[in-house]
């Protein structure tokens, strides 16, 4: 998954924006996503959260077949 622009985001073949981001306890957040993917539009209401390690974590999430997606911040290259 990327974040883009603070609402978009982006799976191999799903993107999705964000609306209606609301705080739901210290380090958790509540949003509606407008999706497409694979030629169909949907919508999905998710809970994201800041895990204690800091990982992403995604409950109700638009993809995958479990219902809670754990992601990894990826290191940016130092520019030479």
């Amino acid at each position: 998954m990327s974040i883009e622009g603070g609402n978009r985001l982006y799976w191999y073949e799903t993107r999705c924006r964000a609306s209606e981001i609301t705080a739901d306890g210290k380090l958790g957040w509540k949003m509606k996503l407008a999706c497409e993917g694979e030629g169909e539009k949907f919508r999905s209401n998710p809970r994201v959260s800041v895990a204690a390690d800091g990982r992403l974590v995604m409950d109700n999430g638009p993809v995958g077949q479990a219902r809670r997606q754990t992601y990894v911040r990826c290191e940016i290259a130092k520019k030479r």
